[in-house]
Parts: C-alpha cells; structure tokens; sequence
C-alpha cells in the first residue's frame, strides 16, 4: 500500500502486501463465487460498516479523495504494525470516502493476514467477499491472478459456519505523523493512526507526537458507528538565538527581527531559513539554516569593517592632510606677501638697487603660487573631507551585495601658479 490512490491498480505496494503468503494453486477466475460459501458464517465479534458485504460509498458531493489517501496512508502504517483491524477500518471508511477498485484487493489482504493470525473466520469470509468484489470489478488488473490465488486459498474450506453479529462503537484516529500515540479519556497511551472499541457517548481524544503540538477534541459518539477523527497536529517552532556586535541588526529571510542583543531567542517556524545580521559600517552577514521542530539553533555572525568604511577613513584623511598642507601654503604666501611690501616699499622710496627688485617680483610670483597653491589644495581638501565623511554615513550594508577590495591612487600636481593633490578612487 505504498502507491498512490489513483489508477486501477495497485502497484507495487499492494504487492508487497502479500509477498509474505503463498498464492497457492491457481485456478479458473470466476466472475461471482459466492455459491462456494457455504452456510452462513460462525459467531464473530465483528460488525460496522467495514464488515458489511457490500461498502457502499458516500454520495458524490461528499467523497474527497484527499480523504481517502489520508486514510490510506493510517491504514498502510496499522498493517505494518500488524494492526489488521484497524487497517480494515481504515481502508472500509477509504472506500466509503472515494470507491477505487483497488481499496477492495487491500481489503481482502487485510482480511486474510487477520484470518491467518487469529484464526477468525469472518475475516476469512469477507477477505473471499473483496477478492471477489476486486476481481468483479477489475477482472484484467495486474493482481488479478494473485486475488484468484488467494481467493481459491480461502474457499477450500467452505464450512463457514453461523454468524452472529454484535453492536460496536469505535473511534478511527488517522494522523500523518509518525511515530504519534492517542489517549481516549485519559486512559494509557496507544500507537496511533488506530482505531479504539468505547462506549456510546462523549469521549476527549488527546494526540501527541514529539515537535508537535497536542491535538485535543471533544466529541460525542453515537452507538454503533465508527467516529472517525483526523488529527492534523501542528508543528512546534524551533527556537534560534542569533550573537553578534552590539546594534547590529537582525534580518530573518529578510524581515526585520530587532538589534543585538535580542532579549530572547525568536521562535520561527521549521524549516529552511535564511538569518542576516548587518551594522553600518560592516559588511552584511548571511547564513542557511535549517531549523528543527521544537529545537534549539545558535548563529554567531562575525562582521568585517567594510571596504567603503575604510575608503571613508582614507577620504577624511587625505583631506585633512590637504587641510594643513592649504594652510602651510596660505602661510608661506603670507610670508612672502610681507616681504615683498617690504621692498615695495623701498622702491617706493627709491631705495632698491636692481638686484633687490628682481628679489621683488621673485617674492611677488612666489606669493601669487603660494596662495593658488594654498586655495586650490584647501578645495581639494574639503572635497575630500566632506566625501570621506558622506561615505562613512551612508555605509550601508546590502544583502547579497558583493564588493571588490577599493583601490586609491594619489599624486601631487604641481603646476605654473598652480600646486595640490589628485586621488581616484576604483571599487
């Protein structure tokens, strides 16, 4: 019972079924058998809807097959648990709940293994009842020759003696979850997907399974039915501390989570994520995760200053080195002003000699470069200072950005009038 619901035939997994029992001899198939019954079957503790000769289904408006592959599956985890009953009540209400021909050979195998455990020859007659019924209604599917097999197995013996029936109330738990236990009223723990016999009435029903919240209903039973209850439990989260710098902010698969330190680890549903830690000024950190129902995971995100904090650091540098060098050069010029008033002054008073004007207008270019010098390397200076500062402000990580180490190059230029400093920057 391991393939799936659609199609006519079983599979595989309905092969698998009965791999464990001989076919015995074959013989011819037979459209309709039941004149090899015999009288009518021996006492049995069996009754319900799934031990009635004919299964009829739900009406068309209410059949799912969802359903019925959910009921499928609890009955496929009862028969490897060697729970027959209980796979018979499950693969009943499954064709009740959508009518695949298949469902009908499942059937007669869960009959039959239970006939061969206990010995109970109601499950032999109803497991004749579904080979035949299979074989009926799909008499060319690929286990057609098997059914035949078994079916001519279990008339050999046609002595199935009187059958009395009793009233039965049950309860039909199917999960999904592995490895689930359900308690009815309290009482001791039970494998789950099941199926239990209670009294008429009100009943609670707990489900449990590790990682997962409790399932807990209520609920009235009416005698003689099979109620049956789907458990859908709900993952527990998995709870995942993340370390890193101080104000750092942190990003779960994008979506903002608070800043470093978290007061408490973030509960976050199972599964794949994605955790991102970022702080300006540092590149971003990103890591996969994959977080474990009710666990507990740990992140440390280690941060690298980024390139452009240090290329700020060299842009507020560089400018305030140009800074100083435009006031050196202001204060040269000022020199140079001083003296050459000096001298203005003494040609003025016709006391310079030829020599000492030319010292003059050597004074007086040299003031003139001086204070180009010194504007032109102030410019520059404050250029960089203020673009030094604006890349340190606006150093913002970007997640799944990438970024080459940045590359500076500087060098002096120094020209008639003219004299400062050129830097180029290559990210």
């Amino acid at each position: 019972m391991t393939g799936p619901l659609t199609g006519p035939l079983g599979g595989v997994g309905l092969l698998a079924w009965l791999a464990f029992a001989p076919p015995g001899d074959p013989a011819e198939r037979s459209a309709d058998t039941s004149d090899l019954l015999g009288p009518a079957a021996a006492p049995s503790k069996h009754s319900g809807p799934a031990y009635v000769d004919v299964l009829e289904p739900l009406p068309e408006e209410l059949r799912s097959e969802d359903d019925a592959r959910l009921l499928k599956e609890s009955a496929k985890t009862a028969f490897r648990d060697e729970r027959f009953e209980d796979a018979i009540e499950f693969l009943a209400e499954a064709y009740r709940t959508f009518p695949y021909v298949t469902l009908l050979y499942s059937l007669g195998s869960a009959h039959r293994r239970a006939y061969e455990r206990d010995g109970d020859t109601e499950h032999r007659r109803l497991a004749i009842r579904r080979y035949q019924q299979y074989l009926s209604a799909a008499p060319d599917a690929e286990s057609a020759d098997l059914a035949q097999n078994y079916l001519t197995s279990l008339l050999a013996d046609r002595d199935l003696g009187d059958m009395e029936l009793e009233v039965v109330t049950r309860i039909l738990v199917s999960t999904t979850v592995e490895e689930a236990s359900m308690q009815i009223d309290g009482g001791p723990p039970l494998p789950a997907p099941g199926v239990i016999s209670v009294e008429p009435g009100h009943h609670e029903i707990l489900v449990r399974a590790a990682g997962y919240h409790d399932f807990v209903r209520g609920f009235d039973v009416p005698e003689g039915t099979t109620f049956q209850v789907q458990a859908e439990l709900e993952d527990k989260p998995a709870a995942l501390a993340v370390q890193g710098p101080k104000g750092a902010l942190v990003l779960l698969d994008g979506r903002a989570m608070g800043e470093l330190p978290l007061s408490h680890p973030l509960e976050v549903e199972s599964g794949p994520h994605v955790v991102s830690v970022t702080k300006n000024g540092y590149r971003a950190y990103s890591k996969d995760v994959t977080l474990e129902r009710d666990g507990n995971s740990l992140v440390r995100a280690s941060l690298d200053v980024s390139n452009q904090r240090f290329t700020s650091y060299f842009f507020m540098g560089l400018g305030g080195v140009a800074l100083v060098s435009s006031g050196v050069l202001a204060g040269l010029s000022v020199e140079r002003q001083g003296r050459a008033l000096t001298l203005e002054r003494q040609r003025m008073n016709g006391q310079v000699s030829n020599p000492q004007y030319d010292a003059y207008l050597e004074l007086v270019h040299s003031r003139n470069s001086l204070r180009t010098g010194a504007v032109f390397t102030g410019l520059g200076g404050a250029a960089l200072l203020v673009t030094g500062v604006m890349l340190y402000v606006f150093d913002r990580p970007q997640l799944g950005a990438t970024r080459g180490v940045a590359r500076v190059t500087g060098a002096p230029v120094i020209g008639a009038g003219t004299a400062g400093f050129t830097a180029v920057v290559q990210f």
